[in-house]
């Protein structure tokens, strides 16, 4: 690997990092400048809300509307990892309420794709059959 290389990766593993401080602080005008105009948020047709968004505004709605359905209410980083200069991955603990009151969490990963230092595309992995099971306490 090349030291640009290198360098790029980096600096987009710092990308991730700080996308995932600015959530936990509801920064969500410093993640939308991390990120390009047409991103795609790419999760499993089992997720609750699943399916490929793109655009800032999609994007948005179907966080929205996950932590509607689910109560989501933030993620624990455990791992922030890099091998190449295009691909982060993202290893987290989602944590949440449900509608009966009972907390809830779970793991889950994220691989952020990168072009040019924007953020293009996330796709989300995680147990998409316990997320169904807190939706449908509400």
């Amino acid at each position: 690997m090349s030291d640009e290389s290198i360098n790029q990766t980096e600096k987009n593993k710092e990308a991730v990092r700080k996308m995932y401080g600015a959530a936990k602080e509801a920064d969500i005008a410093f993640i939308i400048a991390l990120m390009d105009p047409e991103v795609e948020i790419v999760r499993a047709p089992g997720h609750p809300v699943g399916g490929t968004f793109r655009g800032m505004a999609a994007a948005g709605e179907a966080r929205r509307r996950t932590n509607e359905l689910t109560g989501t209410e933030g993620v624990e980083i455990k791992q922030v990892i890099a091998e190449g200069p295009d691909k982060v991955l993202g290893i987290m603990e989602l944590k949440g309420t449900d509608a009966t009151g009972q907390p809830w969490s779970m793991p889950s990963v994220e691989i952020v794709h990168f072009v040019d230092g924007k953020i293009v595309k996330i796709e989300l992995f995680t147990d998409t059959a316990t997320l169904h099971d807190i939706a449908g306490r509400k």
